[in-house]
């Protein structure tokens, strides 16, 4: 039998604020061609995988 989830525990103080700055960093980062060329093969292939 499988065990319950625990809850998520709540980022509080210091580990909130680093959390927060390394999330709109990520947000405001452009994009790199490896990244969309990354992507571009994950839409083919998902293509590939789509039967319906």
């Amino acid at each position: 039998m499988a065990k319950p989830i625990k809850s998520t525990p709540e980022l509080v103080g210091k580990e909130a604020d680093i959390f927060l700055e390394k999330m709109i960093k990520v947000e405001n980062s452009r994009i790199t061609s490896k990244q969309k060329s990354f992507a571009k093969e994950i839409d083919k292939n998902m293509k590939l995988l789509i039967v319906c």
